[in-house]
């Protein structure tokens, strides 16, 4: 509380938006508070702010770019100060969603190009975020966004040998269908 009490109000407001996330590139970060702030927010002073106060950390972990982390007790507390303020945590939740649908939708033609391995990994790193975003578009039931990720983390899955994974990915596509009216498509 404590330190949260010294945050400026917009740090305040990053902080607790960026407990959506289970780590994060600055760029996912940075695009999903934007859309949520607006373009007056400074995201980068922001994100800076937050790791000078030890709030977020800045990690290497042998991805192509280092990823911005919060220890899990500090993710459950600005994840308890999201909740806050509903509008904020529907709206962060929302823009991260889009984002990681939009995002696996990009690398599924990457996967089957020169740049697999790229992909790939880049999959990998975020298949915490992916799983986050696929459980809240099935939740709403929304077939476009499910269908922007689902061949991305199929491949993903298959080639990374988690079969309980596509399992559940096919049982969750198939529930949204089930409620979805029939049309040739569907």
């Amino acid at each position: 509380d404590w330190s949260y009490e010294l945050l400026s109000q917009p740090e305040q407001k990053l902080f607790a938006m960026l407990s959506v996330f289970k780590g994060s590139t600055f760029e996912a970060a940075e695009a999903v508070a934007e859309a949520v702030a607006g373009e007056t927010a400074d995201i980068f002073e922001g994100l800076e702010s937050l790791v000078d106060k030890s709030l977020i950390r800045l990690v290497d972990d042998g991805t192509a770019e280092p990823r911005l982390r919060m220890l899990e007790t500090i993710r459950e507390y600005a994840a308890e100060r999201l909740k806050k303020d509903g509008g904020l945590e529907q709206a962060a939740c929302s823009e991260h969603a889009a984002y990681f649908a939009n995002f696996a939708q990009e690398q599924r033609g990457r996967l089957s190009g020169y740049d697999r391995q790229e992909a790939e990994a880049a999959l990998a790193a975020d298949v915490e975020n992916l799983q986050i975003a696929w459980q809240d578009w099935t939740a709403e039931g929304d077939l476009e966004q499910l269908q922007k990720m689902v061949d991305s983390l199929w491949l993903l899955y298959e080639r990374s040998g988690w079969y309980q994974a596509m399992a559940d990915l096919t049982s969750d596509l198939l529930d949204v269908l089930a409620t979805t009216p029939s049309t040739p498509e569907h």
